[in-house]
């Protein structure tokens, strides 16, 4: 018989050891993985964050409107009650980084024929050249009178005046014809006049409020004039909102006074029987007084001199 051949059973070979090239390649493949999902890990952070930042950066304008950088004409604002305006001067932002405006400038308004002078675009440098170092605004609406507005550059912008420094030039405002000194201020919290020393109002000058003012805070009290006169346009002044402590500069000839109302039906019906005398008479041609705002509530200022109130020669003061 013929032997059948035993064949052997194929044993299982061991896997080979790995050599230096495949351990490269399985090295690069796992670092492309690892590069590709920290990439797509990155994009998605970034991603939240940007969309996050986006969502902060809207809720904060609304909040803190107020407090972002600006040219300070937002405080001069339309109302929708026929031709009349609110200059609102409670929310200024004095603090403009700005160094290339400090210089003075002179400005000319388009119903004075006088120059104002020395103007500044920001308060550090009317600062600078105020020997009291304060200063006070120019607001178009109260100085110039209305409706005058600059020749030059935004029409309603707010400037800023160094106090007592001389040359000082207000446009066609009369006390610059007659020499005068401020000997009482009228407070609105006692409806009455007070003597001051020195003829200066340093007293009410280094209040808190104005110290903020003085220094660039917002949201604090001002300092401001208003040429008191029959308005250019023969409609009543903007309603001027202030907060409390403030300083109120009144410039007017004496053909014309000052006098205070204690209701808006007397405000609105030019009815002057019940009125308060703000101003007094003197041999003068022209007056400046100064009010001190140092009481909350809406005061309502006249001039009694017949016609005078029908030619919008009157304005709301409110005080917060």
């Amino acid at each position: 018989m013929a032997r059948t051949k035993k064949y052997k059973t194929r044993k299982t070979r061991r896997p080979r050891k790995k050599t230096r090239k495949t351990r490269r390649k399985t090295r690069r493949k796992t670092r492309r993985k690892t590069r590709k999902t920290r990439r797509k890990t990155r994009r998605k952070t970034r991603r939240k964050t940007r969309r996050k930042t986006r969502k902060y950066k809207k809720r904060k304008y609304k909040k803190n409107n107020n407090k972002m950088y600006s040219r300070i004409i937002e405080a001069y604002r339309n109302h929708n009650f026929g031709y009349n305006k609110v200059i609102d001067l409670t929310n200024i932002n004095n603090m403009i980084p700005d160094i290339h405006m400090d210089k003075p400038i002179t400005l000319y308004s388009t119903t004075d024929k006088m120059k104002y002078f020395p103007v500044y675009n920001t308060l550090k440098g009317a600062r600078k050249n105020s020997p009291s170092n304060g200063v006070h605004l120019l607001v178009p609406g109260l100085l110039p009178a209305p409706d005058g507005h600059w020749r030059i550059g935004e029409k309603h912008k707010i400037y800023y005046m160094p106090n007592d420094s001389k040359p000082h030039h207000h446009g066609d405002a009369p006390h610059h014809l007659v020499e005068w000194n401020i000997n009482e201020v009228f407070e609105v919290k006692d409806m009455n006049w007070y003597e001051v020393e020195g003829k200066s109002i340093q007293r009410y000058r280094q209040h808190k409020d104005i110290i903020n003012f003085n220094k660039g805070h917002s949201n604090t009290a001002v300092e401001t004039w208003i040429d008191w006169r029959i308005p250019h346009n023969q409609q009543d002044y903007p309603q001027l909102i202030v907060r409390k402590n403030s300083i109120i500069w009144w410039d007017f000839y004496n053909t014309q006074n000052l006098r205070m109302l204690r209701t808006m039906e007397e405000y609105y019906n030019n009815d002057f029987t019940n009125a308060i005398i703000v101003s007094k008479m003197n041999n003068k041609n022209s007056q400046t007084l100064v009010t001190v705002m140092n009481a909350k509530g809406t005061y309502y200022f006249v001039c009694t001199v017949p016609g005078h109130a029908k030619m919008g020669h009157k304005i709301i003061i409110k005080v917060i």
